[in-house]
């Protein structure tokens, strides 16, 4: 299971925040799911926007404010945002501060912390990604869906600061070494990272590469080049 991968406690409170691109939204809902079968109270938010999604029915969506006698149960997923902009049918997202107040009734707070345009990579702007800085884990992630496929805005989100902060060229074809780059990058996918936070790297939508032996082989190979990283 993904939450035992990632050595998410049971026990003790955890502020999990999700970065990068390729599937984030996907693997936050995941994740919350495991947990709510483990019997926590999570909740799902986002220091950005994330789609107002398509709940389970035992799922609960919250806006600010809250009311006043709200109490998550145990073994139970909720949403909250600040509201819903129905221009974009997106959740506005919540602040540190108001995060930080909501944390004494969660067992485990779940943010996806960065946008991608729902590319499956990206390379950071200014002031992103929005990370809390209370994070016990920052997950960064990568969609492997871009590999062979061109630096450009189709691709990749950002696709002008990739190229020129990683020093390749705008079409060139995205290839795993430039992965790693955007990793050890400080300015790259670990971006705002607080200093006492786990680093964990999910490269995702490996099934969607013909060759997954060869890109796990080349992964495992160059592990000891990605710094700071606990897993990948």
């Amino acid at each position: 299971m993904l939450s035992e991968l990632l050595q998410i406690s049971e026990n003790i409170p955890q502020i999990v925040s999700l970065i990068g691109a390729g599937g984030k939204t996907s693997i936050m809902f995941e994740l919350a799911k495991e947990l709510k079968q483990k019997n926590q109270r999570v909740l799902v938010t986002t220091t950005t926007k994330i789609y107002y999604p398509e709940p389970d029915i035992s799922w609960a969506t919250h806006f600010l404010p809250l009311p006043q006698n709200f109490s998550p149960k145990a073994g139970s997923i909720t949403i909250i945002g600040k509201y819903l902009d129905e221009k974009t049918n997106k959740i506005i997202g919540l602040d540190f501060k108001e995060i930080k107040r909501l944390s004494p009734q969660f067992d485990t707070i779940i943010i996806e912390a960065d946008g991608s345009k729902q590319k499956a990579l990206k390379f950071p702007g200014t002031g992103e990604p929005v990370i809390h800085p209370d994070s016990n884990m920052v997950i960064g992630i990568i969609g492997l869906s871009c590999l062979g496929k061109a630096i450009n805005s189709d691709n990749v989100h950002r696709h002008h600061l990739f190229a020129e902060s990683l020093g390749y060229s705008e079409k060139q074809i995205i290839q795993l070494d430039m992965l790693i780059d955007l990793i050890n990058h400080p300015l790259g996918l670990f971006k705002n990272t607080p200093i006492n936070s786990r680093k964990i790297c999910i490269l995702n939508q490996l099934d969607q590469q013909p060759e997954i032996s060869i890109i796990k082989n080349k992964i495992k190979d160059n592990h000891h080049l990605l710094s700071g990283i606990e897993e990948i």
